[in-house]
């Protein structure tokens, strides 16, 4: 009976700080969260492609 009681508490225990651990993280997360601010491009992109990007068209 003793391990069924410890297993409870633990289990309380577990999904207490996950649920606090959640709620942190939606209280901090800023405007756009982690998932999208790690899809932005680190520069601006100006529409224009490089000279050294360029694929050479082929020849005839």
């Amino acid at each position: 009976m003793e391990a069924l009681a410890l297993t409870v508490l633990f289990s309380a225990i577990l999904a207490a700080l996950a649920a606090l651990g959640f709620a942190w993280d939606r209280r901090n997360r800023g405007a756009d969260g982690l998932e999208r601010e790690s899809l932005r491009p680190l520069e601006p992109d100006s529409g224009q492609c490089p000279a050294d990007d360029r694929t050479p068209s082929p020849s005839p």
